[in-house]
């Protein structure tokens, strides 16, 4: 099983549209480590296509972390965070199936997603309305929306370079 998609970067040297391999994932106190096999295997079959990918650790977290809790996150070395790669491995491993978890950056680790464009990402059932306020800074963010758009695409654009060469090599 692969878990793949976007994620804030958490280290200065790892940019929007960086691709990285996570041996494992961290939430809260636990921590999943990602089937080794299914690891090496990302890691090959990025490096035959020519991407070049990071291997380390990733964090999972409720909701969206700012710059602030990014730096947090990553101040031991951890270089991605994201809402479902903990998940995916706790449960694989909990019913025996091997899984590695796939990450592009797309919003690096001094830049959160900016808080008028978080207020669109009602996540895990949470009340609406206290996000919704925050719709009013939108405005005033102009700037900040902007790169966050520029970052996304990056992002979006690392994983349509990396992703095609795993399926490949996932499904020989």
């Amino acid at each position: 099983m692969l878990v793949a998609g976007i994620a804030g970067g958490l280290q200065p040297d790892v940019p929007p549209g960086t691709p990285v391999v996570l041996d494992a994932v961290r939430a809260a106190q636990s921590r999943r480590v990602a089937a080794p096999d299914l690891v090496d295997a990302l890691e090959a079959a990025l490096g035959t296509a020519g991407v070049t990918a990071r291997r380390g650790d990733g964090w999972t977290v409720d909701g969206v972390a700012d710059a602030a809790a990014k730096r947090q996150l990553g101040a031991d070395g951890t270089l991605t965070v994201d809402n479902e790669s903990f998940a995916v491995l706790d449960r694989a491993q909990a019913h025996g199936v091997p899984a590695a978890a796939l990450r592009v950056v797309a919003d690096p680790v001094d830049r959160g997603v900016p808080r008028s464009v978080a207020a669109l990402a009602w996540v895990n059932g949470a009340a609406w309305w206290p996000q919704a306020l925050d719709l009013w800074r939108l405005p005033l963010e102009i700037r900040e929306v902007a790169r966050f758009r520029r970052d996304l695409r990056d992002g979006l654009a690392g994983l349509r370079r990396a992703l095609p060469p795993v399926i490949e090599a996932l499904t020989r």
